[in-house]
């Protein structure tokens, strides 16, 4: 746990990835620690790591990209550790490629789903058995729930690089 946590705050794993990615390692209070900031086509994307649980060495290495959708979509592999997002307004779909889905608009969801993602979920959910994508309206997410080398970093982002042309798209 404590020495999982004194290489992320160092960035050790991130120095690794960034030319992978074609990025940078680099420090913003908006962040808990160091990212690599790099572009998929035009937007911003961030890769940064934290620990999904306190006290534990269990790595979450996440990709966020600058592109929005319509409304929230959350899609949690049926392996992650973590739970689907519980609100309200939030509606359990059908299952989808081994992914818990849950949504604030189902409709849109399953055009989204028809127009792209659901391949995308498919080849994520046999890469990665423990994930999340989360799509909202100002970003979304594409998380794993391990570290990464420089090359699964490079397949991430081209699967991140793919749901962003969904958002661009949509």
């Amino acid at each position: 746990g404590r020495r999982a946590k004194e290489a992320m705050a160092r960035g050790d794993r991130l120095i690794e990835i960034a030319p992978a990615l074609g990025g940078e390692v680099a420090r913003d209070p908006s962040f808990d620690g160091p990212f690599i900031r790099f572009k998929t086509g035009e937007s911003s994307t961030y890769c940064h790591q934290s620990l999904l649980f306190e006290g534990r060495s269990q790595i979450v290495t996440t990709f966020e990209c600058r592109v929005g959708f319509r409304a929230f979509f959350e899609a949690t592999s049926t392996g992650s550790l973590r739970y689907p997002t519980r609100f309200p307004r939030f509606r359990e779909l059908e299952p989808e490629a081994s992914f818990r889905i849950v949504t604030t608009d189902a409709p849109w969801a399953k055009e989204i789903l028809d127009s792209g993602l659901r391949p995308i979920l498919a080849e994520f959910g046999r890469r990665w058995g423990r994930a999340r994508i989360q799509l909202a309206v100002d970003r979304f997410l594409v998380e794993v729930e391990s570290s990464v080398t420089p090359a699964q970093a490079a397949d991430l982002a081209r699967l991140v690089a793919g749901v962003a042309d969904l958002g661009r798209a949509a």
